[in-house]
């Protein structure tokens, strides 16, 4: 049996609804109710293998990337208001969580064999 809710959500979360519908062709309504039967927070341990690989190779959208890169161009100008700060810090905390998502996906995926190590050296070491 289904039920049909209206909720109200934040912008940060409509956003990445509507950056994820986009990535994975589907429409926000399908995204909403694949995240909230996957328990809200996705456990990326549970995701299928390419799922899994979409987040790995998911960015910012690129309206957001965009705002972004406009925000901290005035911020670095020192022409900011109060909310164009408060916009700032959400935009880098979307940005923030996103990255760590991202990392922690190929690490899982390295894991399971779906993508190759990242391989670096030290200079001088």
């Amino acid at each position: 049996m289904q039920h049909t809710v209206t909720l109200s959500i934040s912008e940060n979360v409509a956003n990445s609804a509507e950056a994820e519908a986009r990535r994975t062709s589907q429409s926000v309504e399908e995204v909403l109710v694949s995240w909230l039967n996957r328990g809200g927070d996705t456990d990326l341990e549970a995701m299928p293998d390419n799922e899994l690989l979409v987040v790995c190779d998911s960015m910012m959208a690129v309206e957001q990337q965009e705002e972004l890169s406009e925000i901290l161009d005035r911020n670095r100008e020192g022409g900011l208001d109060a909310s164009s700060r408060e916009r700032m810090k959400e935009l880098m905390t979307q940005y923030q969580q996103g990255l760590l998502r991202k990392a922690r996906a190929l690490k899982i995926a390295v894991e399971r064999g779906l993508a190759a190590g990242l391989n670096y050296s030290l200079r001088g070491q």
